[in-house]
């Protein structure tokens, strides 16, 4: 697999380009080893791989209940690792197939965010920055449990909207209908 990266150099200079390795662990490991240290290794291929195994779209739903129980559970003092392997675990389709390589990223020792990053067509940017401004801050479970209370507001709001539509569809159905 393909990986693109970003790092510095002992004097400063940063560097970019691609490795191929097995996973991300072994990338960043080969990277460290050449003297350089890594600020940032995504996979190359990763968009049409996602929609090859058909990982995409994800209910929010789905997501608004992870990122709370993500938030319980490491505010309770759980590693964030062991926290992923739970939902991983309570996890259904392609919410687990995510949840298992962002498992496996954050066990490389990257970021949560950047693990989150590798998914962009199921953790939209807020998802992402929200993660990202929580970790940099040292308060990732306030901002999940925001991050929570957001998505859960905008489910909500899509829910009305779509129960607002069905209305004018009858209605519009019912008008053209056979006579």
């Amino acid at each position: 697999m393909k990986y693109k990266y970003t790092a510095t150099n002992r004097q400063g200079k940063i560097e970019t380009g691609t490795i191929d390795a097995g996973d991300s662990g072994a990338a960043a490991e080969h990277i460290r080893a050449s003297g350089l240290m890594v600020v940032s290794l995504k996979k190359e291929s990763g968009e049409w791989q996602n929609r090859l195994l058909g990982i995409g779209w994800v209910p929010n739903v789905v997501k608004v209940t992870f990122a709370k129980h993500l938030s319980l559970m490491i505010k309770a003092g759980l590693p964030i690792d062991e926290a992923v392997l739970v939902l991983r675990d309570q996890a259904d389709g392609r919410f687990r197939r995510v949840l298992s390589d962002v498992l496996k990223t954050v066990q490389t020792g990257r970021p949560l965010s950047d693990a989150f990053a590798d998914y962009p067509a199921v953790f939209s940017e807020l998802f992402i920055a929200a993660i990202r401004a929580g970790e940099s801050s040292g308060t990732l479970e306030e901002s999940l449990n925001d991050l929570a209370g957001q998505l859960s507001k905008s489910y909500e709001l899509q829910r009305k909207i779509r129960g607002a539509m069905i209305y004018p569809v009858v209605v519009l159905a019912a008008a053209g209908g056979p006579r």
